[in-house]
């Protein structure tokens, strides 16, 4: 099936609204930076839970949206963890010392994208809204 982002079918219209909503966000350079590679990032999946929207990206990376505005990006290749607070700002953490920070906020949302991929890799399927 093809289909242009202005004529997308009925059926596909959220899915398309999300995506269009993800990339507008995440293009914004003062978000992401740009390797020399440039290097297109793409979402292969994607589920809402009651507490957060979760992306899976092409770049191995795992992205949660909170409900609360809090966001954290967790990267496998180099084990970092990046979160973004209410306010927007941007926090970088090691996955090692992350749990030690202090950051109540921080924990609570790391501690559940841990048990939603401990579910996943479980084969547990997650709640979905």
């Amino acid at each position: 099936m093809k289909f242009t982002l202005e004529k997308t079918p009925k059926e596909l219209k959220r899915e398309v609204k999300v995506l269009k909503w993800f990339f507008k966000k995440f293009t914004d350079k003062s978000r992401c930076n740009i390797s020399k590679k440039k290097r297109i990032v793409f979402v292969y999946d994607c589920k809402r839970t009651s507490q957060a929207i979760i992306f899976w990206l092409s770049n191995r990376n795992t992205h949660f949206i909170f409900n609360n505005k809090t966001e954290i990006i967790l990267n496998s290749k180099e084990e970092n963890i990046v979160y973004f607070n209410e306010k927007g700002e941007k926090e970088l953490y090691n996955s090692s010392t992350a749990i030690k920070s202090g950051n109540k906020s921080m924990i609570e949302c790391l501690t559940y994208a841990r048990s939603v991929l401990i579910q996943i890799r479980a084969g547990v399927d997650i709640e979905e809204t």
